[in-house]
């Protein structure tokens, strides 16, 4: 698979490195060279040049540009037509982790500017220091990562990535199921920080062995949803 990274700083080269290493090819783009070639370090087989070139090279764009529209960095967004937009990114960590309400989140903002794209919200819910983890132990760690589109073609393509690396892949099929995603990683960078359980922490879908009885009653009906 063809990959580009739109945005070269810690996610987009942990992400970009590692797909490099399970053998697809990854174009690292970003504004500053620096960024590029210290992610190529990592992954000499990767190619490297602009944010338009990454565009272009790209059939799946992981896109880690936050906050700022797309047509005030690509002077021409056809070039976004059709392809797979994986949009990883969270909003800032306010002061003593008040976060506001969700009403919109980034993918689907980015869904309404770029709208011929396939947006995609992924792996925004894990630190870049899990991605130096071997795919064995994320594996055996049941590593999640939630993979929410509207597009149930984008949505199977990213969630095969996913998997490549090692992780468990989970898949909500709208958009809207973003902005639960954001607040999922804000929750997350709490109980890094607050909790004080460090970038190695996450939260993960897992599913339990039904018991062989019940010691609590069987479910009732209830006029709860």
């Amino acid at each position: 698979m063809k990959i580009g990274i739109i945005g070269t700083g810690n996610m987009g080269r942990a992400i970009g490195v590692r797909l490099s290493l399970v053998g697809h090819q990854v174009f690292f783009g970003a504004r500053d060279k620096q960024s590029t070639e210290f992610a190529q370090s990592f992954a000499p087989n990767a190619l490297s040049g602009s944010l338009q070139q990454a565009a272009e090279f790209g059939d799946i764009l992981f896109y880690s540009i936050r906050d700022v529209p797309s047509a005030g960095i690509f002077s021409d967004l056809t070039v976004f037509d059709d392809k797979i937009i994986v949009d990883l990114n969270n909003g800032p960590i306010p002061e003593g982790y008040h976060y506001a309400p969700i009403v919109e989140s980034k993918t689907e903002k980015l869904q309404t500017d770029i709208p011929k794209a396939k947006v995609v919200k992924a792996f925004n819910g894990l630190a870049m220091e899990v991605y130096d983890l071997p795919k064995e132990t994320l594996q055996a760690h049941n590593v999640t990562i939630f993979v929410a589109s509207s597009h149930a073609d984008a949505r199977q393509k990213v969630a095969s990535l996913a998997s490549d690396i090692g992780f468990t892949p989970v898949e909500l099929k709208s958009n809207h199921s973003a902005r639960l995603l954001e607040a999922h990683a804000d929750l997350v960078r709490q109980i890094m920080g607050e909790a004080k359980l460090g970038p190695m922490a996450h939260i993960s879908a897992d599913v339990l062995p039904s018991p062989e009885g019940t010691v609590v009653g069987v479910r009732q009906t209830s006029n709860y949803k």
